[in-house]
């Protein structure tokens, strides 16, 4: 048995709290169609029903340092609001940003993307001033634009905070955080962001933290000024003031100096709210001057925000949709309706709720002033989307927001806090998971149709570990350690040690567990299907033992000189964990290179860079095609499978034999696909929140109709 070793203190970086992030290789910041006109209904259009009310989620609001206008900035994309009189300035579809600023002369707005592209726009008339990119290879484990966009903030890989001048992009101050790895350090990298469709797990491991640039996994250790004219940067344990455009470094008086840097919300008037680090709920307001305390206060939430009118501040918890406000002035709590975001300028309350309105009120007045609706903007990236095998009942949630629609016709069952997954055993019945976050653990809630406002937990993983949704099945991953505790451990191979066991959805209840000590392997969960995969290094000892298993395999291994890029990819039942057949793939670069991998039939699909899927014949590893798109769907009762190939185009395939049958065209994007379970009718869910249910003879024949007729 191979010895083992702690892991270093990296892990710790890579334990914070994801947050689920898209990759955008090719982000516009364009405008594009708000809600798409409503084509002529086609002859294979079995149903087609709008989402009512559509799902929305988290939103921030900021008012313009002026007050005439309002950005709504969501997962999906950035709303400029002129507020008299009210109309939509212009929109950009910017997927998973960091949050927009306005200039301090309200003249512009400013949004930087996660792949650290700068655009800026012109107000009134919401021209774009430009477009830039701030060319960094290494990429940042967070940034920000300070308030007023002059300043861009990147904590890098390396461990240092840099801060850049906008109008030219150039770096003006650099000052390291904390000492990087070593060269032979172990830094795991968390593999998981939530998503509604087959992705890896766990953890690999690198010698630094670029993998996990760009991903939105870090805070940022400084704290900026409502200005922009200074920031509170911390380091060395202690916190220090810098001055902008001087650059001055000062240190903070007395107890400040060993505050961490995301306990400071700085206030107008050299004030900072703070934060008790041992009272979560306990807040002072304290002189960046003096140190001394000025007030306290208990603030209920988790984190908090200051509103354009610095008196007031939002604050959130990580198990509720929307933002509470607070009086700091007063110390007491506001009562405010259901909401996905607001603000506050001067006394007049801007609020976002859950259907998509805008509302303003006068603080104190228990009914809004003016209201208006803003134009439906494309779904945010899904992180959790299960559709029954009727196609009656769909489970949806965004970032911070959830919701059971009938599709029978649209309407909404349940409006639900944001989940990271769901099973649903019925039409009626839904198991909703809630993924650790913190130190508390990931948590599993039943709903049902007849009862929807309960929604207690049912049941909780395990300490130290997390869930993950196995299609009939929850994938529990843990650290396993053989002396009985449940630390990171590591093996001599830079492997770390995990156990998976699959949970029934409705108890907990272990029904198969799996310890990996050695070579081990990277899980990708299916919350489409019913199959676990694992990718192991091909090379490796454990991946020729599961093969030997699988007669369908076994020759591959006399026959292959392997390499160390090759992988082998186990497909395991994900309710009783018995194996059911594997692949070698002789291309790529090792089991964590591949995007997605999933199982169904005797087909095996690998996604790569997003949109390269190749798809194998399960049972003799076979090549069946190399095709581009995303978002496999696929269907064992009907043999085939479908491919979003883009611009609202959907292709069809053999399920046997990897052959193309037909296309379908839409007028929308296509945000999610699923077969009923015979397979004879297709579930399409548009970007903009149509349900449609396609009959599948009827949609191939009307492929083969219109190619006829273009010939």
């Amino acid at each position: 048995m191979p010895g083992h070793r702690p892991l270093q203190f990296f892990l710790a970086l890579s334990l914070l709290s994801p947050v689920l992030v898209g990759s955008l290789s090719s982000q516009e910041l364009t405008p594009r169609p708000l809600r798409p006109e409503g084509s002529r209904e086609a002859s294979d259009v079995v149903s087609r029903q709008i989402l009512t009310p559509p799902l929305h989620g988290t939103t921030m609001l900021r008012f313009s340092p002026d007050g005439r206008h309002l950005l709504l900035q969501d997962a999906s994309g950035l709303f400029v609001v002129s507020r008299e009189p009210f109309r939509v300035v212009f929109y950009a579809d910017a997927p998973d940003a960091y949050l927009a600023r306005f200039s301090n002369d309200s003249q512009t707005v400013s949004l930087l993307t996660h792949q650290l592209i700068l655009a800026t726009w012109h107000l009134p008339e919401g021209n774009r001033l430009s477009k830039r990119e701030l060319l960094l290879p290494a990429g940042c484990l967070d940034a920000q634009l300070a308030p007023g966009a002059e300043w861009l903030a990147c904590f890098t890989p390396e461990l240092t905070f840099d801060l850049y001048r906008t109008s030219d992009l150039a770096r003006v101050f650099s000052q390291r955080i904390n000492h990087g790895p070593p060269e032979n350090a172990i830094v795991p990298i968390r593999l998981h962001s939530e998503s509604a469709f087959a992705a890896p797990f766990g953890f690999a491991v690198s010698n630094n933290l670029t993998p996990l640039a760009n991903r939105g996994l870090f805070h940022i250790p400084a704290a900026f000024s409502p200005d922009g004219n200074f920031l509170l940067l911390t380091y060395d344990h202690n916190s220090y003031r810098v001055d902008l455009p001087s650059f001055n470094k000062t240190n903070l008086p007395g107890s400040l100096r060993k505050r961490d840097a995301n306990m400071f919300v700085v206030q107008p008037e050299n004030r900072a709210l703070l934060a008790d680090a041992k009272e979560p709920s306990s807040y002072s307001i304290v002189s960046l001057v003096s140190g001394d305390v000025l007030s306290q206060m208990t603030l209920p939430a988790d984190n908090f925000s200051l509103a354009t009118n610095p008196r007031y501040a939002f604050g959130a918890r990580a198990d509720s949709n929307g933002v509470s406000l607070f009086d700091l002035d007063h110390h007491h709590s506001i009562d405010v309706p259901a909401n996905l975001g607001a603000d506050v300028y001067g006394d007049t309350l801007a609020l976002y709720t859950p259907e998509g309105a805008l509302q303003f009120y006068r603080l104190g007045e228990p009914q809004p002033f003016r209201r208006g609706r803003l134009p439906l903007n494309g779904l945010p990236r899904l992180y959790a989307a299960v559709v029954d095998p009727s196609l009656s009942t769909l489970a949806i949630a965004v970032r911070g927001s959830g919701a059971v629609f009938d599709l029978t016709n649209g309407n909404r069952l349940a409006s639900l806090a944001g989940f990271t997954g769901t099973i649903l055993s019925s039409p009626q019945t839904a198991f909703l998971l809630h993924s650790a976050h913190r130190v508390a653990s990931a948590s599993v809630a039943p709903w049902t149709a007849a009862n929807s406002a309960s929604l207690g937990a049912k049941w909780t993983a395990s300490k130290m570990a997390d869930l993950f949704p196995g299609g009939n099945s929850f994938i529990e991953y843990s650290f396993h350690d053989e002396s009985g505790g449940n630390i990171p451990v590591m093996s001599f191979r830079n492997e770390i040690s995990f156990e998976l066991r699959g949970l029934d959805p409705a108890s907990g209840r272990e029904l198969w567990k799996r310890a990996y000590t050695r070579d081990s392997p990277v899980p990708y969960n299916d919350p489409q299907g019913g199959r676990l995969v694992l990718a192991w290094k091909a090379n490796s000892e454990s991946a020729r033992n599961a093969a030997k298993k699988l007669s369908g395999v076994r020759d591959a291994y006399k026959n292959q000189k392997l390499k160390d890029q090759d992988s082998f990819f186990e497909v395991l039942d994900s309710l009783t964990g018995t194996p059911i057949g594997g692949v070698l793939v002789q291309f790529g670069g090792g089991p964590s290179s591949f995007d997605s991998a999933f199982s169904c039939g005797d087909a095996l699909f690998l996604i790569k860079d997003q949109y390269r899927v190749t798809v194998y014949q399960l049972q003799e590893g076979k090549l069946l095609a190399r095709l581009r798109g995303q978002h496999p769907a696929a269907s064992v009762a009907g043999e085939l499978f479908t491919l979003d190939e883009g611009g609202g185009k959907l292709g069809l395939y053999d399920l046997r034999t990897g052959a193309r049958i037909a296309e379908r065209r839409f007028s929308d994007g296509i945000a999610y696909a699923h077969f009923s379970s015979t397979g004879d009718r297709l579930f399409v869910l548009t970007d903009h929140q149509e349900a449609i249910v396609l009959d599948v003879k009827k949609m191939v024949e009307a492929s083969a109709n219109s190619a006829t007729e273009n010939r």
